[in-house]
């Protein structure tokens, strides 16, 4: 996983996200005619966030399916 300093919208959660490399620069990374210049931030209309289960943190339990990433509501703690 490459890493690059997070925009706007991810910097709320961290300091640095994942870089997404655009379908259209595929070719010129993975043939070397392009580099650094491909490692930026993310647009920031492509991420979207939404509280999920809480099973999503509970490992082993045997309840993976892919209602984990349905939106959930929020309970007042």
């Amino acid at each position: 996983m490459i890493v690059t300093e997070a925009n706007e919208f991810a910097g709320c959660i961290h300091d640095r996200m994942p870089v997404f490399l655009a379908a259209d620069s595929f070719e010129a990374w993975l043939d070397d005619s392009s580099g650094a210049e491909l490692l930026r931030p993310a647009p920031e209309n492509l991420l979207h966030v939404w509280p999920v289960s809480k099973r999503v943190n509970r490992s082993g339990t045997g309840r993976d399916d892919p209602t984990l990433i349905d939106q959930v509501e929020l309970s007042a703690a």
